[in-house]
């Protein structure tokens, strides 16, 4: 269909302000090397606040491993005291790990 037509089809109403209704309107908004942005949840930000949320985000997640470190993660089954990733590997075997048959006497081998 052509574009005019498309464009007497539609109602006025339907053109969103700041949206570029033909290709060559589109061309003419937004030069070559200009990135067009199709992302509307996307948020522009300066070099200056993109460093600030970075370095933010890397405190937060130095805290979070320095919490972790101070906290008390309980015991083995040897006694020894366990750390974050000690204690995620031996939950990690436990409940992702292979399964391993108990043979106890009192079960029969048959079923």
């Amino acid at each position: 269909m052509n574009r005019d037509l498309k464009d007497l089809q539609r109602p006025d109403d339907a053109v969103v302000p700041g949206i570029p209704v033909s290709p060559a309107e589109a061309s003419a908004e937004t030069p070559a090397n200009t990135p067009v942005n199709l992302n509307p949840i996307l948020i522009k930000l300066t070099d200056a606040q993109q460093e600030e949320l970075a370095a933010i985000i890397d405190e937060d997640y130095r805290n979070a491993t320095e919490a972790r470190e101070k906290t008390d993660w309980g015991a083995s089954k040897s006694g020894d005291a366990l750390s974050f990733d000690k204690k995620y590997a031996e939950l990690f075997e436990l409940y992702e790990g292979a399964t391993v048959a108990c043979v106890e006497k009192w079960m029969c081998g048959r079923s």
